[in-house]
């Protein structure tokens, strides 16, 4: 109850006796951060470099986790954030973060799992990666969604598939003052919009490099769909 983390960073790479083989085990299995029962945790200035997943949110016996996540780093990893489950009523509040995609195949800057029920809300927080960036993040389950203020740089989707920055399928989301970046002149989906979302407000957006694009299959109710006042430029 109330637990407090400050100032932890985990950089395997400055441990003395670093071997290669113990790298590549934490690359491809290792997380930083795991959050299961914990009530109103307080995170504060936590950063960790190449883990297979940097902060992951799960369901214990007892329980999931709530609270406040300010100035998180998650440099160079597959999943820098992976919420499987989270608090139903209050949720995540993550804010300030940076988060780096590189590692494996597909990686993604987020995910949030589709047994999770809780609110994730991401605000002001910087989402980048290279290699075989699938998407920036994935979004199931029914734990409504916020981006504000993040801002979105990097090719993602190099192979050319069609893979959107964003993909709602699932809860609520809002997308809101966020900035998209990618290479000038390149023809790139923002957000997808599937047939399982159950509402969403696009508004207020940029992105640069490519137009600002949402796909969606059939028609959506003004009701639980606002998408409006998004610019493309250059």
């Amino acid at each position: 109850d109330v637990g407090r983390i400050e100032n932890v960073h985990f950089v395997w790479s400055f441990w003395p006796g670093a071997s290669p083989r113990m790298a590549a085990w934490i690359q491809d299995h290792g997380t930083a951060f795991r959050f299961g029962r914990s009530d109103a945790q307080y995170v504060l200035n936590t950063f960790c470099f190449q883990y297979h997943t940097g902060y992951h949110f799960v369901q214990t016996p007892s329980g999931t986790c709530y609270g406040n996540f300010l100035g998180l780093g998650a440099d160079t990893c597959h999943y820098p954030v992976k919420v499987d489950a989270a608090e139903s009523v209050v949720g995540l509040q993550i804010t300030n973060g940076e988060f780096a995609a590189y590692l494996g195949t597909d990686p993604q800057g987020f995910v949030t799992g589709t047994k999770n029920t809780g609110p994730v809300n991401m605000a002001n927080c910087v989402f980048w990666g290279g290699g075989d960036l699938q998407r920036f993040g994935t979004v199931q389950g029914t734990g409504a969604v916020s981006l504000i203020g993040c801002n979105f740089y990097a090719n993602w989707d190099p192979h050319n598939r069609g893979e959107p920055a964003i993909l709602c399928d699932g809860p609520t989301i809002t997308i809101s003052n966020c900035l998209f970046r990618t290479l000038p002149n390149s023809k790139k989906t923002i957000a997808r919009i599937t047939q399982r979302c159950a509402g969403a407000v696009i508004m207020g957006n940029t992105s640069q490099g490519t137009p600002f694009t949402v796909d969606h299959q059939g028609k959506l109710p003004k009701s639980r769909f606002q998408i409006n006042a998004n610019i493309g430029v250059g």
